[in-house]
């Protein structure tokens, strides 16, 4: 047997002693990237859990902030109901003063004569002042009302 015929041989045990091998290789592999997928599939499930999570806490924040804003917006129209009131009713007195006035004159004067220019203007001006006079007060009412209805943006 010469050189060639063992280099020959020498081949063929190699390639015999790696085919035993290349099974084993193979399944190496698979079982690595079965691994890997595995891995990024719980990485993956992980990820949609806590995006779910903090996309859960975004909107619970974000209904916590508009129902803050919504109760803010209500003690605010309140305020300023409450404050129309306040300045409504001082007209009101404001308007009984006046008349009380005219008639405290009137009596005072004891003119029985028809009321003067001035008088008439007082009066007047009492009316004008007077919220409970021409429904501006329930015109007032009514607009609030309104206002209420429309909702302001909440910002989102």
């Amino acid at each position: 047997m010469g050189q060639s015929a063992v280099r020959c041989a020498d081949r063929t045990q190699k390639a015999a002693h790696l085919e035993s091998h290349l099974a084993e290789i193979a399944i190496q592999v698979i079982l690595a990237a079965e691994l890997q997928h595995r891995e990024s599939a719980i990485r993956r499930y992980q990820w949609r859990v806590e995006r779910k999570a903090q996309l859960g806490e975004e909107e619970r924040e974000r209904k916590l902030k508009a129902g803050c804003a919504e109760r803010e917006r209500q003690k605010h129209l309140e305020r300023v109901r409450i404050e129309r009131l306040l300045k409504d009713d001082a007209a009101f007195q404001q308007a009984g003063a006046i008349r009380k006035y005219v008639e405290a004159i009137r009596l005072a004067l004891s003119s029985s004569e028809a009321c003067s220019t001035e008088e008439l203007w007082a009066l007047s001006e009492a009316d004008r002042i007077n919220p409970a006079i021409g429904g501006a007060f329930l015109i007032a009412m009514r607009d609030e009302d309104d206002a209420q209805d429309v909702r302001l943006p909440s910002g989102e």
